[in-house]
């Protein structure tokens, strides 16, 4: 009976993919910034990098902290 258990081990493929993926996508989006930096996206694009950082990092850590069994509390 593995019911229980989908949802975990969706959530750390989902991590691992995004883990491995973040690189080329943080790469990729430098690459289309720097192309259309003269553009109005330029600013879009800018926002779009923020809030990727943030995604990822966010993931990154919660992974970390998933491993050690320890999540951290937002007082």
């Amino acid at each position: 009976d593995t019911t229980g258990d989908t949802t975990e081990l969706d959530d750390s493929v989902v991590t691992d993919v995004v883990v491995a993926v973040a690189p080329a996508v943080s790469v990729a989006v430098s690459v289309v910034s720097a192309e259309t930096e003269d553009s109005i996206l330029a600013p879009a694009i800018v926002i779009i990098q923020e809030m990727l950082i943030i995604f990822f990092t966010y993931i990154i850590i919660k992974k970390i902290m998933d491993k050690n069994g320890k999540i951290p509390r937002v007082v």
